[in-house]
Protein backbone atom coordinates (compact mmCIF):
# COMPACT_ATOMS: atom_id res chain seq x y z
CA UNK A 1 0.00 0.00 0.00
CA UNK A 2 2.81 2.44 0.24
CA UNK A 3 2.65 3.34 -3.31
CA UNK A 4 -1.24 3.15 -4.12
CA UNK A 5 -3.35 5.76 -2.52
CA UNK A 6 -6.81 3.96 -3.03
CA UNK A 7 -5.35 1.23 -1.56
CA UNK A 8 -4.11 3.24 1.03
CA UNK A 9 -7.23 4.92 1.82
CA UNK A 10 -9.75 2.33 1.38
CA UNK A 11 -13.31 2.65 1.33
CA UNK A 12 -12.97 5.13 4.61
CA UNK A 13 -11.97 8.29 3.03
CA UNK A 14 -13.87 11.15 1.06
CA UNK A 15 -12.70 11.17 -2.74
CA UNK A 16 -8.75 11.64 -2.64
CA UNK A 17 -7.51 14.05 -5.44
CA UNK A 18 -4.26 12.53 -7.18
CA UNK A 19 -2.82 16.02 -7.55
CA UNK A 20 -2.79 17.03 -4.10
CA UNK A 21 -1.96 13.67 -2.56
CA UNK A 22 1.37 11.29 -2.81
CA UNK A 23 1.89 8.09 -1.27
CA UNK A 24 3.77 7.15 1.56
CA UNK A 25 6.95 5.86 -1.10
CA UNK A 26 6.95 9.48 -3.30
CA UNK A 27 6.86 11.08 -0.11
CA UNK A 28 10.03 9.34 0.70
CA UNK A 29 11.80 8.96 -2.29
CA UNK A 30 13.44 12.52 -1.87
CA UNK A 31 14.88 11.99 1.12
CA UNK A 32 17.50 9.57 0.33
CA UNK A 33 20.04 8.67 -2.49
CA UNK A 34 18.93 4.96 -2.63
CA UNK A 35 15.48 3.82 -1.73
CA UNK A 36 14.43 0.58 -2.40
CA UNK A 37 10.47 -1.01 -2.55
CA UNK A 38 8.82 -4.29 -2.87
CA UNK A 39 5.37 -4.86 -1.98
CA UNK A 40 4.71 -7.76 0.73
CA UNK A 41 1.10 -8.23 -0.74
CA UNK A 42 0.01 -9.10 -4.32
CA UNK A 43 -3.32 -7.02 -3.18
CA UNK A 44 -4.63 -5.93 -0.02
CA UNK A 45 -6.31 -9.23 0.72
CA UNK A 46 -2.51 -10.18 1.50
CA UNK A 47 -3.64 -13.33 0.01
CA UNK A 48 -0.37 -14.16 -1.20
CA UNK A 49 2.61 -13.30 1.06
CA UNK A 50 5.99 -14.05 0.44
CA UNK A 51 7.73 -13.91 3.86
CA UNK A 52 11.05 -15.15 2.97
CA UNK A 53 11.66 -12.48 0.15
CA UNK A 54 11.05 -9.38 2.50
CA UNK A 55 13.36 -10.82 5.27
CA UNK A 56 16.05 -10.96 2.76
CA UNK A 57 15.09 -7.32 1.12
CA UNK A 58 14.80 -5.92 5.16
CA UNK A 59 17.90 -7.75 6.17
CA UNK A 60 19.75 -6.18 3.80
CA UNK A 61 18.39 -2.50 4.11
CA UNK A 62 19.71 -0.32 6.82
CA UNK A 63 16.01 1.23 7.20
CA UNK A 64 12.49 -0.26 7.37
CA UNK A 65 9.68 1.78 6.69
CA UNK A 66 6.44 -0.86 6.73
CA UNK A 67 2.95 0.73 5.48
CA UNK A 68 -0.27 -0.26 6.68
CA UNK A 69 -3.79 1.09 5.27
CA UNK A 70 -7.42 0.45 6.15
CA UNK A 71 -7.99 -0.44 2.92
CA UNK A 72 -11.95 -2.26 2.72
CA UNK A 73 -12.23 -2.20 -0.98
CA UNK A 74 -14.70 -4.72 -2.09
Amino acid sequence: MANDLADLYGNYNPTVMPEYAKTPLQGLIGLAGDIKYSSGCDDSFCKKYNSTYIKSFAASSDLVIVCLGTSEIF
